[in-house]
């Protein structure tokens, strides 16, 4: 995955925080838009992995039971 050009310098942590509190804001006001749980899920997803610089990852939800999990969003698999 290549590095976010608009991404802040590493070395400046004021420059990092206010990079996650702006991409944190960004992701709660997506949030909120939808009541689609899938939706919520590839939303969550792809903020993860830009944020983490992870080519894959997965978001799972348990079932009102409790015995299975299941896939709601993967990226990378």
């Amino acid at each position: 995955m290549r590095p976010d050009p608009l991404a802040p310098d590493p070395a400046d942590p004021l420059a990092r925080l206010a990079d996650q509190r702006q991409r944190l804001q960004q992701l709660t006001t997506s949030l909120a838009a939808s009541l689609d749980p899938q939706a919520v899920a590839e939303r969550i997803l792809e903020m993860a992995c830009t944020q983490l610089g992870a080519p894959q990852g997965w978001v799972a939800a348990v079932d009102d039971d409790g015995g299975v999990a299941r896939i709601l969003a993967a990226r990378g698999y």
